[in-house]
């Protein structure tokens, strides 16, 4: 038997021996008769100066006193006290039963970070609480700050979704702000754990490397998400989501030290995933080109999840305006091409029925500047709700982007909102992720500036041949969704 726990028992012994020699006492006649005495003058100054003693005895052993103790009588506020102290000494021992149950980590923490053994010992809860699970994961993402209806949100809610109910989901996302000693652990549902942790705090990320590999399982979404502890552990199976390309993202928007501080991550991951997640070919391709010793095992999953089966009516552009609908949807980063699809718009300012649901109408407006107004348009913004009801209206949709590899590797959301509301993108480049390879049908912003737009009865072909694109990519999405279940499965 543990020295800690001799003195455990040696204490409830104690406590037990003095709650009979209290009980044997208040049986007397003896008793009845002084408690007689008591009750009858309650403000008895020896009782009460018994009751304050006990009181401040009892604050000293558990950091707090009890009214209700004080005004006791003295055996009855020793036997009430007694009371409490158990309570104390279950909850210690609980602790201390952890601390000794995962000692290793304990020793290991407290060599580098100068912690109290108590708060340590009620962080290590989580490992008792994973060991009891038969099954948990740890996934690298802000799910609870998840509000936005953008690819990257709804990627971490349907991977959560696929995660199912009877499996402990143990969430830990980045947080620079965080200035405590350890990661915030939070019980947030029976099945959901989150842990918030600084990325530059040493006890932070050895409490959330301990907790991965006492996993021993990881889903990483994205760079921005990943740890180099966690990566580089060869006691974790780590599956990659690898949501863009990140460290040319950031290249792109001038940010040289975050695509510098971000590329390590991305190489360090991507060289020791077990299994790398990715929305099309074109994303594999990227990978094994630019790191060609990369060992990893691909899952081809397309962003085609869930929440995007097709809910429209089935019928290719249906409207009651006089003029073809055209639509945008999303944001204004500068890989958006605005300038370039405003310039469009002011060329064709009479021809079409403009929809810009953007997420900043202010700054949609600026960048306009002094250009023509189209005739007849809508500059707003909108919930995801909202936006479905306008998609089924619109006939075409801008998605303009460059010839560069951000846009190459992207399987944008918007694009897949188009094609299965039957609204026929208009495009700059059709380098854009697997769509055109996989038999995409579109306009050219060229085209479209110069009035060169398809007939009625073209354009609903298009539409139903782009419906069977959206099969062919729903039908890789099936078989992705088959091929991680079964990892997870088996993991």
């Amino acid at each position: 038997m543990n020295n800690w726990e001799n003195v455990f028992n040696e204490i409830k012994h104690e406590l037990a021996e003095q709650e009979r020699i209290v009980n044997l006492i208040q049986s007397t006649k003896m008793y009845h008769a002084v408690e007689g005495i008591h009750n009858i003058r309650e403000k008895n100054d020896l009782f009460i100066k018994r009751g304050e003693q006990i009181g401040a005895s009892l604050k000293h052993i558990l950091g707090n006193t009890d009214d209700r103790i004080q005004k006791s009588d003295a055996l009855t506020a020793v036997k009430k006290s007694n009371k409490l102290v158990n309570e104390k000494l279950d909850q210690m021992q609980k602790e201390y039963e952890i601390k000794l149950q995962y000692e290793e980590l304990y020793n290991v923490i407290r060599e580098k970070v100068n912690l109290d053994e108590i708060m340590l010992c009620k962080n290590l809860y989580l490992l008792k609480k994973i060991d009891e699970r038969e099954k948990s994961i740890c996934v690298m993402a802000p799910l609870e700050n998840i509000d936005l209806p953008d690819g990257y949100s709804r990627r971490i809610k349907n991977i959560d979704m696929l995660l199912g109910k009877n499996r402990l989901r143990i969430y830990m996302s980045k947080d620079y702000m965080l200035n405590t000693t350890l990661p915030i652990v939070q019980d947030v549902s029976e099945d959901y754990v989150s842990i918030k942790y600084n990325p530059e705090k040493e006890g932070h990320c050895i409490l959330v490397t301990m907790v991965a590999e006492k996993v021993g399982k990881v889903y990483i979404h994205s760079a921005y998400q990943t740890l180099n502890e966690i990566a580089k552990n060869k006691n974790i199976i780590k599956i990659y989501d690898f949501h863009g390309v990140v460290p040319e993202e950031l290249l792109f928007m001038g940010n040289e030290e975050g695509a510098e501080k971000l590329g390590s991550e991305e190489s360090v991951i991507v060289k020791n995933a077990t299994y790398i997640v990715v929305a099309n070919n074109a994303m594999k391709r990227h990978i094994l080109k630019k790191y060609p010793s990369c060992k990893s095992e691909f899952i081809l999953f397309p962003m085609n999840n869930a929440d995007n089966d097709r809910d429209g009516n089935g019928e290719p552009g249906k409207n009651n305006s006089d003029k073809p609908v055209v639509i945008y949807s999303g944001g204004l980063q500068k890989w958006q091409l605005i300038p370039e699809m405003q310039d469009a718009m002011e060329r064709q300012k009479t021809s079409f029925d403009y929809r810009m649901y953007v997420s900043d109408t202010e700054e949609f407006m600026k960048l306009w500047s002094d250009r023509e107004r189209p005739d007849t348009w809508r500059v707003d913004t909108l919930s995801a709700d909202e936006l479905k009801k306008e998609y089924e209206k619109a006939q075409y949709g801008f998605t303009l982007r460059d010839d560069i590899i951000v846009n190459e590797v992207a399987c944008p959301t918007k694009l897949i909102d188009y094609v299965k509301y039957g609204i026929i993108p208009i495009l700059k480049s059709d380098k854009i992720g697997d769509f055109v390879e996989n038999g995409l049908e579109y306009v050219r912003i060229e085209d479209f500036i110069n009035g060169r737009i398809p007939l009625e009865e073209k354009r609903v072909q298009m539409v139903q041949n782009n419906f069977s694109v959206m099969e062919k990519i729903y039908d890789d999405y099936k078989k992705g969704l088959k091929e991680l279940q079964e990892i997870l499965e088996r993991i």
